[in-house]
């Protein structure tokens, strides 16, 4: 079910929250209570979890003023006004739920909040309440391929976050008539920071991300990006080797990211996160190129590219090797294995895989690679 929800922040007071996920174990629970007390006191902020899936647990301090200040350059790219109406689907503790509600403050627009997640709800809910914006993560945009869902007419933009998309699924996403605008950002820019123009969607061609007004960027000489923007955390509160919560304040006017990024006119080209360039046999090979090569090879078998991860490995002979991790089948895995590496060479084809009950996943689809590789180790079944 879904129905209009009054905004839960009050962006104009100096008050602050902590949002937490709902369904938080109680051992998560006993360290937010033990945050809180080691936060300091800054009115005006809001304090959210990052959704990052390759570091600690970590607390950042967002100010209300720096998600106006997103909320702004958003609603500018979007052209967002008063009549239009948003259908969230993600959780208020992530911020790319509570970005929504910045930006219904200052666009004036309706928020419509999707109960719980399914291709057919989300569909009924954008027709019954004449949907004209919402913001999707990868897995979402795969369910509504998979059912074949055709977007319904009302729709004009569909903000697509929180992970890659690969190439493969948006163009099949764009023939069922989904208006999908990827979009790279983070938690310590308050969402997005590059969105694709709503000009791309007169194609059905991969566009490039636009930075948005709000933002400035460059790239250091290792090619990883910087973030000059109002919209920037203030601090982050994180765990020291004692196992204690810790608050450091941002010291530099901008946040430096861990990105590798292309940059062509003040567009975003491409983007690879840590770890995703790795040596097999003294050859650069690019995690995240195969894995989006990996998506088309498991659309192309009807099997759902979720259920698949690739990661590397150290090997004692070639240094680092790709391994195909899977929730599936030995049959889907091997069957997959077989047609990704016929067009392959031989530094980035899979040489193994896991089989593993779940891969572990983060509300938003990020793979949560510590908790993955723990499994492996501890009761995966390796071939």
């Amino acid at each position: 079910m879904a129905a209009v929800m009054k905004n839960p922040v009050n962006w104009e007071a100096r008050d602050s929250s902590w949002f937490i996920n709902p369904k938080a174990s109680i051992d998560d629970l006993v360290e937010f209570d033990q945050a809180i007390l080691s936060a300091p006191a800054l009115a005006g902020h809001i304090w959210m979890q990052s959704s990052g899936s390759r570091e600690g647990k970590k607390w950042l301090a967002i100010s209300k003023r720096a998600f106006l200040a997103s909320a702004e350059g958003v609603s500018q790219h979007l052209r967002l006004k008063p009549q239009d109406v948003w259908l969230k689907s993600l959780p208020d503790h992530h911020v790319g739920g509570m970005s929504i509600w910045a930006r219904a403050h200052h666009a004036r627009f309706e928020v419509v909040s999707l109960e719980s997640w399914s291709a057919s709800a989300f569909c009924k809910a954008v027709s019954d309440h004449e949907v004209s914006v919402s913001s999707l993560v990868p897995t979402q945009v795969y369910d509504l391929v998979v059912a074949r869902e055709a977007a319904p007419p009302s729709l004009r933009a569909i903000v697509v976050g929180g992970d890659a998309l690969s190439a493969e699924l948006y163009q099949e996403a764009r023939k069922l008539g989904w208006p999908l605008l990827p979009s790279y950002g983070s938690t310590e820019t308050c969402s997005q920071i590059a969105t694709a123009d709503l000009g791309s969607l007169k194609g059905l061609q991969v566009p490039r991300l636009s930075v948005l007004p709000h933002a400035k960027v460059e790239t250091t000489k290792r090619g990883t990006l910087k973030v000059y923007s109002e919209c920037l955390y203030t601090g982050e509160l994180k765990k020291d080797h004692k196992d204690s919560w810790v608050y450091q304040k941002r010291r530099q006017p901008y946040h430096l990211t861990s990105d590798l990024v292309s940059l062509e006119d003040s567009k975003i080209t491409s983007v690879e996160r840590p770890g995703d360039r790795i040596k097999v046999l003294g050859e650069l090979v690019s995690l995240g190129h195969l894995r989006e090569e990996l998506s088309k090879t498991v659309l192309e078998l009807g099997l759902e590219p979720s259920a698949f991860e690739l990661i590397a490995l150290s090997h004692s002979r070639k240094g680092q090797h790709v391994v195909l991790v899977s929730s599936g089948t030995a049959s889907g895995a091997a069957a997959t294995i077989r047609l990704f590496n016929s067009e392959r060479i031989a530094p980035e084809r899979i040489d193994t895989f896991y089989l593993v009950d779940q891969i572990p996943r983060s509300e938003l689809g990020k793979l949560k690679l510590p908790n993955l590789l723990e499994l492996i180790g501890r009761n995966s079944i390796g071939k």
